[in-house]
């Protein structure tokens, strides 16, 4: 209805301009002349009036402070997130677990602990919901002061509700990868000892649980962020695209090719070859994967038209990073 009433509104004034514009000009007196005629007779000025009156804009309110994500969420996409198929507690959860924080009495809980270099999206919005922020400091490298960080908890521990670790997308890769290996490598030699198939089934559990989360906390989501960084804007849509892609496909051979790996060559071999593509993985982070936590946009496509040529001169890339380091 909308769309339909705005295209009868342009069709209107289309229809008013032009039958202002075959009128023959009147000599009226100057202190008479005034504008007879519709203002700003375009179809796509009405288009986008309508497009915008019916939900919240900047045009009327101000949007809560958030990530990019939470304020560029379209209205269609954020009002099933409220159906209660979501909101609602599962209905198989444990009773114990369904009663919530309030009725223990934690309402004193309200301290966050979130480092002096973290965007200041976080610190605001932990604000906007009534926390007390606790500020600790980072060094030049924008590493966090842990024995500051471990005084404020000490300090703050009887109301401490939350707390924000950060670190370098670089460095969380070279630091996971390794757990991701030690995880596969317990996997591997673990028919080499005598147990019980309880202890078995716990070691187990406990590597696929240890592997799952420390994968989601540097592979699964460092690569994305880098690959959203790394290409240039008249290509990065496109090139996003295609690594999305190949995401999808590689995720889907690895699927696909376990069952018949783990039939062809056994667990032991399978996990192996994990355990040789992790280490692969790590020495290709360490030696060709870029640091670009905190630099802006323009310096990293730099880095890379730069790095890109045989022979380049990076001294003008040095010159952008010391700039970019003293802002």
């Amino acid at each position: 209805m909308l769309v339909f009433f705005s295209h009868l509104c342009s069709y209107h004034c289309r229809y008013r301009c032009l039958h202002s514009a075959l009128q023959p000009p009147l000599l009226l007196p100057r202190h008479h002349t005034f504008r007879s005629s519709a203002l700003l007779c375009f179809v796509s000025v009405h288009v986008n009036h309508s497009g915008y009156n019916p939900r919240i804009s900047l045009c009327y309110s101000m949007i809560p402070l958030g990530s990019c994500t939470m304020k560029l969420n379209a209205t269609t996409e954020t009002m099933p997130v409220t159906c209660p198929s979501f909101t609602d507690i599962h209905p198989f959860a444990p009773t114990e677990q369904t009663q919530g924080y309030q009725a223990r009495g934690d309402h004193h809980h309200n301290v966050c602990i979130i480092p002096a270099s973290a965007h200041g999206t976080n610190p605001a919005s932990a604000a906007m919901c009534g926390m007390k922020i606790v500020s600790v400091r980072t060094d030049a490298k924008d590493n966090i002061n842990i024995a500051e960080m471990r005084k404020a908890a000490e300090t703050h521990k009887d109301n401490l509700s939350a707390l924000m670790v950060k670190s370098l997308r670089k460095a969380l890769l070279l630091n996971t990868i390794p757990i991701l290996i030690v995880s596969l490598t317990v996997l591997v030699l673990r028919d080499s000892f005598a147990m019980s198939s309880i202890v078995n089934a716990a070691v187990i559990a406990t590597c696929v649980i240890v592997y799952e989360s420390i994968f989601c906390m540097g592979f699964g989501v460092i690569p994305n962020i880098i690959c959203a960084q790394i290409f240039s804007t008249s290509v990065r849509g496109i090139c996003i695209s295609i690594c999305a892609l190949t995401f999808w496909i590689s995720t889907l051979m690895v699927t696909s090719s376990f069952p018949f790996l783990l039939h062809q060559i056994g667990v032991t071999s399978v996990f192996s070859l994990f355990v040789c593509d992790c280490i692969i993985s790590w020495v290709f982070v360490y030696m060709k994967a870029p640091e670009t936590k905190d630099m802006p946009l323009e310096v990293i496509i730099e880095f890379f038209a730069i790095g890109a040529k045989p022979g380049a001169d990076l001294r003008h890339f040095v010159y952008l990073v010391t700039i970019s380091e003293q802002r």
